[in-house]
């Protein structure tokens, strides 16, 4: 479920939904020792929100937020869990020409780093903080 909604002539909001229920069945007469558990592994819900501003002198602000709830996964005999996480993503853009566009963005904010897979131990890769800049020319 998704909705957009225009609160003004330069400042939009995008929010979403996703529910995700999953039931895993073995065919009669096959045999899973997992039970179809290793065919899963994704967030039953996710909550999304962005914010977009076209703001004066060519500048254009946009803000995202997102929560993923918690990941159950297997692995042979394994299970493990990717636990419920929050994040934020910020952009800051510049139009300097109209073919030419500047912008800072920040990835991740609101922890130094997340699981968003795998299982936990020292081999689970961890998303981390960023900021970057870019320079985008169309042609």
């Amino acid at each position: 479920m998704s909705a957009d909604y225009q609160i003004l002539d330069w400042w939009r909001l995008h929010g979403g939904y996703d529910l995700l229920e999953e039931t895993i069945w073995i065919k009669h007469g096959q045999v899973d020792v997992n039970g179809g558990l290793n065919e899963t592994a994704d967030p039953q819900q996710q909550v999304f929100l962005r914010s977009s501003m076209d703001l004066p002198w060519r500048m254009e602000f946009d803000a995202a937020l997102r929560w993923i709830d918690t990941i159950h996964n297997n692995n042979g005999a394994t299970p493990g869990t990717v636990p419920a996480y929050a994040e934020m993503d910020l952009r800051l853009g510049w139009h300097a020409t109209k073919n030419v566009e500047i912008s800072i963005v920040g990835q991740n904010l609101l922890h130094d780093q997340h699981a968003e897979s795998g299982f936990a131990g020292p081999t689970q890769e961890q998303i981390v903080r960023s900021v970057y800049g870019k320079i985008s020319c169309r042609f």
